[in-house]
C-alpha cells in the first residue's frame, strides 16, 4: 500500500475521530441524503481526502482519461447505446450496472440539446463550436484530474483553464495557484470570467467549471433538489456553452483501486439554447448525473462543503426560485 494512503489515512482518522472537523456536519449530510451506512462513509471519506491531499502535495498526476470521453472531447458521438459506456458505473436509474453504464435520459431531443431518442450523446457535426466547457465537481482527486485534463488539452494544442473561486487566505491562494501552474493548470478568477472564458472557447481551448459550489447570489440561479435537499445551483456552465456555441461534457473521477483513478465521461450534449427553461432543465441534468455518482460512490465527493448554504443576497433554501421536479435518468 502506497505510503501516501496509508499516512492519509491516520490523517484522516485524527480529522474524523480527534478533532472531529465538520464531523457533524458530514454525518448529517449523509443521513439526510439517505445514503446508508453514514458513519462507515464518512469515516472513509476522511481517510481518503487525507491521502488525496498527500498526492497532490507530494505527487504526480496518474490519473487516465477514458475512452469514452476522449471521443467526447474529440467532437465525436462516443456511442450510439447507453449500456456501451464503461465510464461512470452508473445505470439510468442511478443505481450501479455491472456494465458500467453511464446515465443518460431517455427523452426525445429537447431544447437544452444533445439528447438522443436512444439515451446517448448526439454530437453531430455543427452541434457545438470548437471550444469545449466541462462541468466538473469535487469528486476524487479533483486537483489531480484538472491536471490531466490540461495536460490532454495541451497535447491537442488547445488552452485549458479552470474557473475557480479564491481562498479566504491570500497566502494559501498564492501557493495553490502556484501549486497549479506547476501542474500545468491555468485558472480563472468568477469575476470577468465569461468574457475570459468566452475568448479562450472562441480559439478551441477548454474551459472547467466546478458546478457543486455554492453560486454567485447574482446569477439569478435556481433551487434544485440534490442530495435529499434543494440546492442552488450555477446556470453559468450551460449558458456558457449556450451563449459560445461550445460543447458541454460533464466528467466525474471514478477511483477504482487505492492510487488509481480515472476521468470518466458522464454527459455530452451541443451547446443548447439560451432560453431561461433549457437552461434551468439542462443545469438540473447535470445534477442528476452527479448525484447519481455520488450516490454510488459516496465516498468520493467533499462532504466537507456548505453546499446547501444560501448565497449572500438570495432568500434562504428552499424559498422562492425553486425547480420542483428534476429531470428523470430512467
Amino acid at each position: 500500500m502506497p505510503v501516501s494512503t496509508v499516512l492519509g489515512r491516520l490523517l484522516g482518522f485524527f480529522a474524523y475521530a480527534v478533532v472531529r472537523v465538520r464531523r457533524r456536519e458530514v454525518l448529517e449530510r449523509i443521513r439526510d441524503s439517505g445514503i446508508p451506512d453514514a458513519d462507515r462513509v464518512a469515516a472513509a471519506f476522511y481517510g481518503k481526502l487525507g491521502g488525496r491531499l498527500l498526492r497532490f502535495l507530494g505527487e504526480r498526476p496518474r490519473i487516465v482519461l477514458e475512452d469514452s470521453l476522449l471521443a467526447a472531447l474529440d467532437g465525436a458521438r462516443p456511442f450510439a447505446d447507453a449500456s456501451e459506456f464503461p465510464g461512470s458505473g452508473v445505470a439510468r436509474d442511478g443505481g450501479p450496472t455491472k456494465t458500467g453504464a453511464r446515465p443518460f435520459a431517455t427523452a426525445s431531443e429537447n431544447a437544452a440539446g444533445g439528447v438522443a431518442r436512444d439515451g446517448g450523446p448526439t454530437l453531430r457535426e455543427g452541434d457545438g463550436g470548437p471550444g469545449i466547457v466541462v462541468a466538473a465537481a469535487h469528486l476524487g482527486n479533483w486537483e489531480h484530474a484538472a491536471a490531466a485534463a490540461a495536460r490532454w488539452a495541451s497535447e491537442q494544442n488547445r488552452a485549458f483553464a479552470v474557473v475557480v473561486k479564491p481562498l479566504s487566505s491570500p497566502f494559501f491562494q498564492r501557493w495553490l495557484t502556484a501549486r497549479r501552474a506547476a501542474l500545468g493548470v491555468a485558472t480563472l478568477p468568477p469575476a470577468g470570467a465569461f468574457l475570459a472564458a468566452r475568448d479562450l472557447l472562441a480559439k478551441g481551448g477548454v474551459v472547467a467549471l466546478l458546478i457543486d459550489q455554492v453560486p454567485d447570489g447574482r446569477s439569478g440561479a435556481p433551487q434544485i433538489p440534490f442530495l435529499g435537499r434543494d440546492a442552488y445551483a450555477d446556470l453559468f456552465p450551460a449558458m456558457l456553452a449556450a451563449r459560445t456555441g461550445a460543447r458541454l461534457v460533464q466528467v466525474a473521477v471514478l477511483e477504482q483501486n487505492v492510487g488509481d483513478e480515472r476521468l470518466v465521461l458522464l454527459d455530452a450534449t451541443g451547446p443548447g439554447t439560451t432560453d431561461r427553461g433549457a437552461l434551468v432543465a439542462r443545469t438540473a441534468r447535470l445534477f442528476s448525473h452527479l448525484e447519481a455518482f455520488i450516490r454510488r460512490e459516496p465516498t468520493s465527493w467533499l462532504w466537507l462543503h456548505r453546499r446547501w448554504r444560501a448565497p449572500k443576497g438570495l432568500p434562504p433554501v428552499g424559498v422562492g426560485n425553486r425547480l420542483v421536479s428534476r429531470p428523470s435518468l430512467r
